[in-house]
């Protein structure tokens, strides 16, 4: 099984050494910050380190948007 952060993680690891090719550095920061703002929510609403990708569903979507506006003061545009 393989965990959120773990694929996140790889993800970014990708995006870094595309960095300038098929993405901006903007967009690699922001890809970042999403991975801390996902650990920060399931330790936060969940109270583990990481889940599996298994089990992450719809709820878990409409989570992470609930906590990213409403304790991250983040806008709809950020949150989408």
């Amino acid at each position: 099984m393989h965990s959120l952060s773990e694929v996140f993680k790889y993800q970014n690891e990708q995006l870094e050494k595309l960095n300038g090719i098929d993405c901006s550095k903007a967009t690699f920061t922001k890809y970042r910050t999403s991975l801390d703002d996902i650990i920060a929510l399931i330790k936060w609403k969940y109270q583990k380190l990481d889940m599996e990708i298994a089990s992450i569903t719809y709820s878990f979507n409409t989570n992470f948007e609930f906590w990213l506006k409403s304790e991250k003061k983040c806008n709809h545009n950020s949150t989408i």
